[in-house]
């Protein structure tokens, strides 16, 4: 998936906008349609829970966009609005055509899929109130968070000068191996700065010497001059010291990973550290 900053959303909605080809009314719906559809390809729609969080701006319109279009093939849709029901013309005007898509204040329990529909891109302040606790709600119950937060930091630190997520890979395997068929694996985040590849996996779980020997693969066969990180937010990581002999740390160390642990980003310097990985790997180039 491509990556575009912020601006360069605003410039290119402004300039569609500006030469007539299309309505802000016919842009939202070009989006929501879009979102929905890689939902459906990526996680399936008929018979799952989805609740869609939706703000009162135009990316609450979005969010209704796709509830519906997901409700009409088969799931079973709740439309979340913590904040009130959209107020700008064009996303009152969606939220008003929902047929299909229940209506709620909060997310049902046991839901299989979030999307996020709250705020756009011009949101530059942390959450307070109501749409925090609804952002804690959904972390509460869904996926891979530490995935989104650790993209969502690379993304806000400007640093990358190419970013995707969830790149998918594919490689014979040799002659010799037990496999016979193409093997398709994918990494969470890869980020280029100055032609270095940075491979970016973040677990939730225990990380394993498997994850650390995972990662570490892809950025030796599928990066230029690759650099593996792994980005671990489990509790059990919190009490382990640096250069603890056997420890997860001194392995990642041993084997060439970067390890960013739970203390790191309990204290907020999650960006700060992705961005002293990046300058060692610039140094290293000189």
């Amino acid at each position: 998936m491509k990556v575009l900053s912020v601006a360069l959303i605003r410039e290119s909605e402004e300039n569609a906008v500006k030469s007539g080809a299309f309505s802000l009314r016919e842009l939202m719906l070009r989006a929501g349609s879009a979102a929905a559809e890689i939902i459906m390809r990526k996680y399936g729609c008929a018979g799952k829970r989805i609740a869609v969080v939706c703000g009162k701006g135009n990316n609450g319109g979005d969010g209704c966009v796709i509830a519906e279009i997901l409700a009409r093939h088969g799931a079973d849709v709740t439309v979340v609005t913590p904040l009130g029901e959209p107020k700008t013309e064009n996303a009152a005007y969606y939220y008003g055509r929902l047929c299909l898509a229940k209506k709620a204040d909060t997310v049902p329990q046991n839901t299989d899929i979030v999307v996020d529909a709250l705020f756009g891109i011009g949101l530059d302040r942390p959450l307070e109130g109501a749409a925090a606790e609804a952002v804690k709600a959904c972390l509460q119950s869904e996926g891979n968070i530490l995935e989104a937060m650790s993209y969502f930091t690379c993304l806000g630190m400007g640093t990358f000068d190419d970013l995707n997520i969830n790149s998918e890979f594919s490689w014979e395997p040799l002659q010799d191996n037990a496999l016979e068929e193409v093997v398709n694996n994918e990494i969470d985040i890869k980020g280029t700065k100055n032609l270095k590849t940075y491979f970016i996996s973040a677990k939730m779980c225990r990380p394993e010497t498997a994850h650390l020997m995972e990662i570490k693969y892809f950025s030796e066969h599928f990066g230029i001059d690759g650099q593996a990180v792994l980005v671990t937010s489990n509790s059990k990581t919190a009490g382990q010291k640096d250069g603890q002999a056997g420890g997860r740390e001194e392995r990642s160390r041993l084997m060439g990973v970067k390890y960013i642990n739970r203390p790191i980003i309990d204290e907020g310097k999650l960006g700060e550290t992705l961005n002293a990985i990046i300058e060692e790997g610039e140094k290293e180039r000189i």
